[in-house]
């Protein structure tokens, strides 16, 4: 009977506990980036380093790898899954032998990235200082669909004209899909 009347005296301070956790609020962006619709969004983080110029700038190029990685597994998801549902062999080894190339995949992160917009700044937190970036999501999709489709309309693909239209019909599908699953906005981390 005696441990049964301790835990009776435990339960009110548990709740109260419970209770002053949950009424604190919600979490800074910072610590739990706000989806958007449409578009990716990271954080970035640096040390205070006494200037405020010198902390953004450090705090953007975090942000903006963390889109850059985003985006580069978002090109490596979405060439997969085309070449899986293309069935086609010349179609699938021109459009992932493209994609294999360090280059070209580099340049169309880098054309996705450039595009990032700061949202929000948080100057010397704790001694640190944050960034909330994003990049439209529809523009790197569109990035990948038009390098993808240069691929196809290559006139060394001895495939008919109207085969390659019909291709060019699927991926746009296969992208608007995409653009629907990722619509509400993403995080990249």
């Amino acid at each position: 009977m005696k441990g049964k009347a301790s835990l009776f005296y435990l339960h009110p301070l548990w709740l109260t506990l419970l209770c002053s956790c949950t009424l604190s609020g919600p979490a800074p962006w910072w610590e739990e980036p706000p989806q958007r619709e449409g578009k990716v969004v990271a954080v970035g983080m640096a040390e205070f380093r006494g200037n405020i110029s010198a902390s953004r700038a450090a705090a953007e190029a975090v942000a903006m790898k963390s889109l850059a990685r985003f985006v580069e597994s978002q090109i490596t998801s979405l060439t997969e899954t085309w070449a899986k549902q293309a069935g086609d062999k010349k179609i699938t080894s021109a459009i992932t032998n493209y994609f294999n190339d360090e280059t070209a995949v580099r340049e169309l992160i880098n054309t996705s990235v450039r595009g990032a917009k700061t949202l929000k700044w948080k100057d010397n937190h704790n001694g640190y200082t944050y960034v909330l970036m994003e990049i439209d999501a529809k523009a790197y999709a569109n990035y990948w669909k038009e390098a993808a489709s240069k691929r196809i309309l290559d006139p060394t693909l001895l495939i008919s004209q109207a085969l390659k239209d019909s291709y060019l019909d699927r991926m746009d599908k296969y992208v608007d899909q995409y653009l629907k699953r990722i619509g509400k906005g993403a995080v990249a981390k």
